[in-house]
């Protein structure tokens, strides 16, 4: 696994991916480096750079720029699956060994789990009221103190925001520049960061309360869970309070006054650095619960009513539903409703209107573009069955033999071959699945965060003990 060691240096092929993503002005940034004239430069002066990013990366322990390193880490180890299997990348994970890596959580593997043992979990979904530029800066340098970062950076953070300008857009046009201090510029490349830093010791907060709480949320094997760990596997457990992604986050516990508990303590900690949650937008999920759950329950906040005194509680009530979960706008563990997505999609799409039929090189590249490219987003999110990828597929072989006029239908199966075997080259929905399966269960397998390696091998052995005869599915035995 060396090439998931961090520092690492970067190839010139990386340099280039990096160099494409944002934009190059305004410029020069923090480090006076003017992005669109190293855009610019051939291979061999574009070398001397590198060699220069690869140094700096390797002898300080806080890379200078931090946007890079977060684009860098999170597109060569981190999937889509990542968002919806598991919170967001967090920096803290790769700058200190802390307790915190392991209170992540695979979401689609919970749910698999309270299925596959019966077991109650609850769950509350966070919404954040004001966004990454509104957030206390204090919560970055107390992240940066505590992970024991050099102070350079909160100087750093300082300068950059001492004096900034800010231009008013009236309806009589922009107005003259006035100078702001303390806040960070409005989408700012170092917003997501801050809040990222912040919120990693909101993992922290919790899971110190939770320590010693018998309704803590532990996922464990089956054979952990029956005292017969025959395998080496079966010991591993993940202790689960948080999962979060953006502004976006999920607290979970084994009961509802647990879940309570920890959503009011959460209050309390984003308060003290300026995050509001939007209760209005609060959703709370019971996974196979033992009896009829209530359609709402209370749970409690800070009072941040203008005058009155914060430290007051307020009641929430916040509907439950059952036997369900969604996060980024995608149900998790549901591939029938994403495939039933996915259906009403190509079946309402139209190809623009033409004289006379289209070439099939047109054709193909309208249905990549336009059809393929969505699907794959959201397969990416959530894979569905097997079969139900090869109905869509029967789907698009009609859109296309209606368009192109042949006289018979075309068998998929041929129709989306690739060249090279004598066939049209047509996408195929049902190969962007198999490699979105495939290569979610490589990554989660090999991932380089040990929660995610943890959460994924728990879901192997389960496999393996209670379906596959104490014979692990993926070797050559059992294939």
């Amino acid at each position: 696994m060396a090439h998931n060691k961090w520092p690492r240096h970067a190839l010139l092929s990386d340099f280039w991916a990096l160099l494409r993503k944002g934009t190059p002005r305004p410029a020069p940034g923090c480090d006076q480096w003017e992005k669109w004239v190293i855009k610019n430069l051939p291979d061999r002066a574009l070398g001397i750079v590198l060699r220069l990013h690869n140094y700096i990366v390797t002898n300080t322990r806080f890379p200078g720029n931090l946007k890079d390193m977060w684009l860098t880490m999170f597109h060569k180890h981190g999937l889509h699956t990542d968002l919806t299997n598991w919170r967001g990348l967090l920096i803290s994970n790769f700058l200190a060994n802390s307790p915190m890596s392991h209170s992540g959580c695979n979401a689609a593997s919970i749910s698999c789990w309270a299925k596959r043992h019966k077991v109650t979990v609850y769950a509350l979904k966070h919404d954040q009221m004001k966004g990454f530029d509104y957030l206390s800066p204090q919560g970055m340098y107390d992240a940066v103190s505590a992970y024991g970062l050099p102070s350079a950076i909160i100087d750093l953070d300082h300068a950059a925001q001492t004096d900034t300008k800010c231009y008013i857009c009236t309806a009589h046009g922009i107005t003259k520049p006035i100078l702001i201090t303390g806040l960070t510029k409005q989408g700012g490349s170092l917003s997501p960061v801050k809040s990222t830093l912040t919120t990693s010791l909101g993992h922290h907060y919790p899971n110190d309360l939770s320590a010693n709480d018998p309704d803590t949320l532990i996922v464990s094997t089956a054979n952990g869970l029956k005292g017969d760990p025959h395998l080496a596997d079966n010991h591993l457990s993940c202790k689960v309070i948080m999962v979060e992604a953006t502004d976006n986050s999920y607290l979970f516990a084994r009961s509802l006054t647990a879940l309570q508990r920890n959503a009011l303590a959460m209050e309390h900690f984003q308060f003290a650095y300026g995050w509001l949650t939007q209760w209005t937008k609060l959703m709370a999920y019971v996974l196979e619960p033992s009896s009829d759950p209530p359609a709402f329950a209370d749970f409690e906040s800070v009072t941040t009513t203008t005058g009155a005194n914060p430290l007051n509680i307020t009641t929430h009530c916040v509907a439950l539903r059952s036997n369900e979960l969604d996060f980024l706008r995608t149900l998790v563990d549901d591939p029938h409703s994403r495939y039933e997505e996915l259906k009403e999609f190509i079946q309402h799409f139209t190809f623009p209107k033409f004289l006379r039929h289209p070439p099939i090189t047109l054709l193909r590249k309208i249905l990549k573009q336009n059809v393929v490219s969505k699907a794959r987003a959201l397969i990416s999110l959530q894979p569905i069955k097997r079969a139900d990828a090869d109905k869509l597929d029967k789907i698009l072989k009609m859109l296309i033999h209606q368009e192109s006029g042949m006289p018979f239908e075309p068998n998929p199966d041929v129709l989306m071959l690739p060249t090279e075997f004598h066939s049209l080259d047509f996408p195929s929905i049902g190969h962007v699945n198999n490699t979105a399966a495939v290569n979610g269960l490589h990554c989660d397998l090999n991932h380089p965060i040990a929660s995610y390696r943890m959460m994924a091998r728990i879901t192997l052995m389960d496999w393996t003990c209670t379906i596959n005869n104490c014979i692990n599915p993926l070797d050559g035995h059992s294939l």
